[in-house]
């Protein structure tokens, strides 16, 4: 059988901040995907997958702005052809996440959570994980 590429996802972001006249916060995103055999093992990049094969997203969440964001929700799709196997978790920490799992009427999956806090100008942000496993 031959693989599967993986699906490009959707990440968005929502925050909540008081309104003050002098700067903003600005949330910036970066997603990367590795790919485990199996569920096992290293991850690594790899266009192909499987049915097995496990699809780790690593999401790194940045406050460029001028304020501390609070409340930042971070949301991100469950591809079709996957089952969550993973949470979200920091990944300096290997912190598991209180994340919620939704699914929309139009039959898309999504994962959720919530950071407390984004500080301003924070040049390392937070680096989130979840997996997802190839049916």
């Amino acid at each position: 059988m031959k693989g599967i590429k993986p699906s490009v996802l959707c990440l968005l972001a929502s925050l909540g901040t008081s309104v003050q006249a002098a700067g903003s916060a600005e949330i910036q995103l970066a997603m990367t995907q590795l790919t485990g055999k199996q569920c096992l093992g290293e991850l690594q990049d790899s266009n192909n997958v499987v049915p097995g094969d496990c699809i780790t997203y690593r999401l790194e969440v940045k406050n460029i702005g001028e304020l501390t964001a609070r409340y930042v929700e971070v949301r991100a799709l469950i591809p079709d052809h996957t089952e969550l196997h993973t949470t979200f978790r920091k990944v300096s920490s290997q912190e598991m996440l209180g994340s919620i799992l939704e699914t929309k009427p139009d039959g898309q999956r999504v994962i959720k959570t919530t950071l407390d806090a984004l500080h301003a100008n924070d040049e390392d942000g937070v680096v989130l994980e979840y997996s997802v496993r190839v049916l």
